[in-house]
């Protein structure tokens, strides 16, 4: 009979020993792995550092013009102070964000940009306030097209714009608060202003009951316009203007009420020797 072959037993020992060998390596290769990174991560930092020192500092890249778009209030030299650049500088070593939020916190500067044009110029855009008219408080406040009160007036500031009376603090939209109706209305008088009347308007005094006067350089007198429709208001006081002048030609008057365009009443002056006391036109 044959006898049965014989298993071959494994050598448990040396497969321990290749399992620790196994180990011992890849905790080796760990180790290295860190310390590459180690020795690396500084190496790579410092060259970070000395590109960035070299790029910043490479007379290639020095700002030999600086382009300013939109000023008017503020001259170049203003708004490159304003957003602390200037030629001769580094062109990389301009920080933009800042740059625009200097431009930014300047109450005259709505919205500003700032660009690089490598390799030596800067383009600076600004959007300015236009302003519209000067809210009469405590201090004088100017106010833009588009509603908003920008800034405290400067006496130099305010030749030329139209006052607003009558409105206080509480009227003025804030953040997300609501314009009160009085605010509204002496906006859209302004606003329908720039298309449909003909003059320049001087003051207006706002009423919460009854709405707004003004006053203007062709009458000298008050215009009561009340609330709603100044378009059509302000083009019927065109025609009660030129209807005025035909008949009572040089005739000043001390009120024109067009509350109603319907049925409009013109005062003359009292003083004046051709009054002959209110009409209606």
């Amino acid at each position: 009979m044959l006898e049965p072959r014989k298993r071959k037993r494994k050598n448990r020992l040396k497969v321990h020993l290749d399992q620790r060998r196994q180990l011992q390596r890849q905790r080796l290769g760990q180790v290295f792995r860190v310390l590459a990174g180690l020795i690396l991560v500084p190496i790579l930092g410092l060259g970070l550092i000395f590109g960035h020192d070299l790029l910043t500092q490479c007379r290639f890249f020095q700002i030999a013009r600086i382009d300013v778009i939109g000023g008017e209030h503020l001259t170049q030299i203003q708004l490159c102070r304003q957003a602390e650049v200037a030629p001769g500088m580094n062109l990389l070593s301009i920080n933009l964000e800042h740059a625009r939020k200097r431009l930014l916190a300047h109450p005259w500067v709505a919205d500003a940009a700032v660009r690089r044009e490598f390799p030596d110029r800067l383009r600076i855009w600004v959007q300015e306030h236009h302003p519209l008219a000067v809210l009469e408080f405590d201090r004088p406040l100017l106010l833009d097209t588009a509603g908003q009160v920008f800034k405290v007036a400067e006496p130099t500031e305010t030749q030329g714009l139209p006052r607003i009376t009558g409105l206080g603090y509480g009227d003025v939209p804030v953040g997300k608060d609501d314009a009160s109706p009085a605010f509204t209305a002496a906006l859209s008088l302004l606003q329908a202003g720039d298309t449909g009347f003909s003059g320049a308007i001087d003051r207006i005094r706002v009423d919460p009951e009854t709405g707004l006067t003004l006053w203007t350089d062709t009458t000298g007198g008050a215009v009561v316009v009340g609330y709603g429709d100044y378009v059509k208001k302000f083009n019927r006081f065109s025609q009660v203007l030129a209807h005025l002048e035909r008949h009572l030609p040089g005739q000043r008057m001390e009120r024109i009420n067009l509350t109603d365009i319907n049925r409009v009443v013109v005062a003359p002056k009292r003083d004046e020797p051709t009054a002959a006391g209110p009409k209606e036109v």
